[in-house]
């Protein structure tokens, strides 16, 4: 199925809304509104990204910083994930 990038992760980010507060974790977007839609899968897509968002808010226990990016690259698009957890 032919998904926006963009409004898939926000979703699956907007599903964590709630453990962010209570784990004090702040999120920091930068949305590239020219990212590409992809087509994909996206039940699995959205679970393989909240694995990944639950292994950062794992990684930061005592609150954090979790980024979250899209980028426009020359053969498609680049999704960024990295948090402020140690390792």
């Amino acid at each position: 199925k032919v998904c926006n990038l963009n409004q898939t992760l926000e979703g699956v980010i907007q599903s964590f809304e709630t453990e962010f507060a209570e784990r004090a974790i702040r999120l920091e977007t930068k949305w590239d509104p020219q990212a590409e839609e992809a087509e994909l899968d996206p039940e699995h897509f959205a679970h393989a990204l909240q694995n990944v968002v639950q292994n950062s808010i794992d990684a930061m226990p005592e609150g954090g910083t979790l980024y979250v990016e899209t980028q426009k690259a020359a053969n498609g698009t680049t999704i960024r994930i990295r948090d402020t957890g140690p390792g």
